[in-house]
């Protein structure tokens, strides 16, 4: 029963995928598709594979839209390739298919974390230490275990973070350069000011506030505004600092990395946290808030 509820979900994942997928379709004209009337003496077993196999290709254009590598004809062959072998490695023992899906899924974790951390994960150090956690249910405390792991994966991630800063100041600064930007820090600098009159601003100063951070190509990441911000209350960083470079009234575009501007959301709108963006920020006078009560307003 669980074997066919999972068929079940997967073919309605799957058939949600093929109506995503329906407009995209292979644009590069392989050879003719075959159909059901292809295949002689036709069993229902046969069908099922049809339509299956059919689906989990549409599937695979929807992840190919997310990545275009995956279109390419010479990664479609390796990921046939990867298929069949994946689906002949099954045998009629469910532990160990389960084993074997865990593994490919731990083996692909310990790729990415690999690159993101630029370490080896010790495979033999790795298994030895499953086996180990498997001979007694409660030979491994959870709690030591998360933080062990915590621990260690904090220490990687500052030493990545610090990696990512050296190498985006660095593109950052050579870039600048180029366009002959003005440098308020390591980590950021400014175009010429348009408008603007008086002295710069201060924190604690009220303003009104838009911000438009872009990439390079112009495309807009994300907007903020605040007709009535108190300077160095938000938006701590880049955008603080640019604004206490800037005059009351006056536009002007900054440029920075992903990470300093939007910290830990920067994956979320498909940045690296080394990639260069721009911000543009006006600056106006905050608005004044009326001191009429409800009452005086209805005289």
């Amino acid at each position: 029963m669980k074997l066919k509820n999972t068929l079940y979900s997967a073919l309605a994942a799957l058939t949600a995928a093929a109506a995503l997928s329906a407009c995209s379709g292979n644009s590069e004209g392989d050879s003719q598709v075959r159909t059901l009337g292809d295949y002689k003496n036709l069993t229902t077993g046969d069908s099922v594979g049809y339509y299956v196999g059919q689906m989990a290709s549409l599937e695979f254009w929807g992840a190919a839209r997310q990545d275009t590598l995956l279109k390419s004809r010479e990664a479609r062959d390796s990921y046939l390739k990867g298929l069949r072998a994946g689906y002949d490695a099954v045998r009629d023992d469910d532990s160990y298919n389960q084993g074997f899906y865990a593994g490919v899924q731990l083996a692909m974790q310990m790729k990415e974390f690999a690159s993101d951390y630029k370490t080896t994960v010790n495979k033999k150090v790795l298994i030895d230490a499953f086996e180990d956690g498997l001979k007694n249910d409660s030979i491994l405390n959870p709690g030591d275990v998360q933080r062990g792991f915590t621990e260690l994966t904090m220490t990687l991630q500052a030493r990545k973070d610090a990696e990512d800063r050296m190498e985006a100041e660095a593109t950052l600064k050579d870039f600048a350069s180029k366009d002959k930007l003005q440098m308020i820090n390591a980590s950021l600098y400014a175009a010429a000011a348009k408008g603007g009159e008086g002295e710069k601003i201060k924190e604690g100063d009220k303003v009104g506030f838009s911000m438009t951070i872009s990439d390079l190509s112009g495309k807009v990441i994300d907007r903020r505004d605040n007709p009535d911000l108190e300077v160095g209350k938000m938006y701590a960083g880049p955008a603080t600092q640019a604004m206490l470079s800037m005059r009351p009234g006056e536009t002007r575009t900054f440029y920075t990395y992903a990470q300093a501007i939007l910290g830990r959301f920067a994956q979320r709108y498909g940045l690296k946290g080394s990639e260069l963006v721009s911000f543009t920020i006006v600056l106006t006078k905050a608005e004044a808030k009326s001191t009429v009560t409800p009452d005086e307003a209805a005289d």
